[in-house]
Formats: structure tokens, C-alpha cells, sequence
């Protein structure tokens, strides 16, 4: 069944401390404070000290509103987002650059059980269960190109080492991917302009990790997009994140069944 992220991808618009009942925070738009005058060690404090407020809920709290300054916005969301049972942080420091940071509520005292820093950027995060394990996942999401796509960047609990950890990432649209195999698979297909590269790829989970698995490549020969050549990746090993090229091909006319039928066969 193919998933509408754009349903999912709600807005935040807001002030500081507001409370949300949505599942998905906005970074902030400019505003005239500096996000170098953000005290997030203070925020989650706070917030520890209030935990009662919210322990039953399964609201997302925003404490940070609308700081500032383009890429250097940051957004702060606290809730119970992943196992709807224990309180969970997530910090992001920038639109550009940004570290992100994972932390967990214990005894109202804040545990960091991860980080990680991406080149990508980001614009918003949402949270649901992609591998079919019963806790969710931790997505952020970049701006939209003129195409349509963004970058994803997956996060994963591990509730054996209590951490989570970086998962993995793809570029593509909001109405994309496809949750096959009861979560253990993920369907992605990134198209761009007529004279650009078209994808197609098959990810599976393992160990916390989004692998690639296979991947077709379609690419326009030339201003009338009729001559094509199409490769095929195939990775490997049982555990890393890794593609060899199997074959590449060129074709006129109609496009090769081998790239319709890709995820049909998968």
C-alpha cells in the first residue's frame, strides 16, 4: 500500500511551550531570537520537572517556537514518539549541518542515547513504524526541490543497547516509497526531469539498518528522451549498504520491461 507522506507531514505553526496533538514538527521560521540563546540542556530540564504533565499522553510537546534565523533554526520536540511508553527527546540544531540529537526520560533526569551529524538538510520530522517492529522511527525531512523531492534520513531504536542509531536515507518525494513485507521492505522510486535519472530501488531492514538491496537506473540519450540505458545494481553481502552494477544496456522506444516490472518482480 502506498504511503502519502504529505499526509502525514503536518505543520507546526507556534509559539514557545505550545502543545501539539500532531506527530510531525516544523523547523521554525525566522524570528528575532538567536538560536545561539537556546539553552537545551534548560528546555529539557524544564520539562523533566514536568514530566507529570504528560507522561499519559501521547501529545508531542514543541518547546521551542519560532527561532530563527533561516538555516540556523532549530526545533525540539519531547514525547513518548517511539513505544508510546517512555518520553523521548529529539534536538536539531540547524536547518544546514545540523547535529541531531536523541535523548530519553529516566527518574526525570535526560539520558543522550544518540547523535548524528548530516551534511543534508532539514526541514521537518515526523515519526512511524517502517520496519514492522512496533516502535517507531525517527524521519527528518529535507526542503522540496523543484521536482518534488527531498532527502529522508532514517533513524532507528535499538531497544537491546537502548540507543538509536542512523538507519539510512534515500531523495525522493513524498508519495514515493511503498512499506512491503509487513515493514521488513521498502519500495523507492525517484524521478526527476526528463533529461535527468530516474531510480528504482529495494531496501530491506536489517539489524536497525536500511540496506539497498537492488537498484535500476534509467537514463534519457539525448534532447528527444527516446534513447534510454538502463543499469542494474545488486548488492552483494547479507549486512552492508552496498551496490555492484550488473549489467547496462541501451534500448529505444518503449521502455525495457525490466525497468516497469522491477518492483513487481521484487
Amino acid at each position: 500500500m502506498r504511503l502519502f507522506l504529505s499526509g502525514l507531514l503536518l505543520w507546526l505553526c507556534g509559539c514557545s511551550s505550545k502543545h501539539v496533538e500532531k506527530n510531525v514538527a516544523e523547523i521554525p521560521q525566522p524570528d528575532s531570537v538567536a538560536v545561539s540563546h537556546i539553552d537545551v540542556e534548560k528546555i529539557l530540564n524544564d520539562y523533566a520537572l514536568r514530566a507529570s504533565e504528560f507522561a499519559k499522553s501521547d501529545s508531542l510537546f514543541y518547546p521551542v517556537g519560532r527561532y530563527m534565523e533561516e538555516d540556523t533554526s532549530r526545533i525540539i520536540v519531547i514525547g513518548k514518539f517511539i513505544d508510546k511508553e517512555k518520553i523521548y527527546a529529539v534536538d536539531i540544531s540547524s536547518q544546514m549541518n545540523a547535529t541531531v540529537s536523541f535523548y530519553q526520560l529516566n527518574d526525570k533526569k535526560w539520558q543522550k542515547i544518540g547523535s548524528h551529524k548530516t551534511p543534508n538538510d532539514i526541514f521537518q520530522v515526523a515519526f512511524k513504524d517502517y520496519d514492522g517492529d512496533g516502535k517507531n522511527e525517527i524521519i527528518t525531512q529535507g526542503h522540496y526541490n523543484i521536482n518534488g523531492n527531498f532527502w529522508n534520513e532514517f533513524y532507528h531504536f535499538s531497544p537491546g543497547n537502548n540507543t538509536i542509531i542512523y538507519a539510512g536515507s534515500f531523495f525522493a518525494g513524498a508519495e514515493e516509497y511503498v512499506i512491503g513485507n509487513n515493514g521488513k521492505t521498502l519500495k523507492v522510486e525517484y524521478s526527476g526531469s526528463c533529461h535527468g535519472e530516474e531510480t528504482r530501488t529495494f531496501f530491506e531492514w536489517c539489524n536497525g539498518q536500511l540496506i539497498r538491496r537492488k537498484q535500476i537506473v534509467l537514463s534519457e540519450i539525448g534532447e528527444d528522451c527516446i534513447a534510454k540505458t538502463i543499469e542494474y545494481y545488486e548488492n552483494p553481502t547479507s549486512d552492508k549498504d552496498t551496490l555492484v552494477r550488473r549489467f547496462k544496456k541501451r534500448f529505444r522506444g518503449k521502455q525495457y520491461d525490466f525497468w516497469d516490472n522491477f518492483f513487481l518482480n521484487n
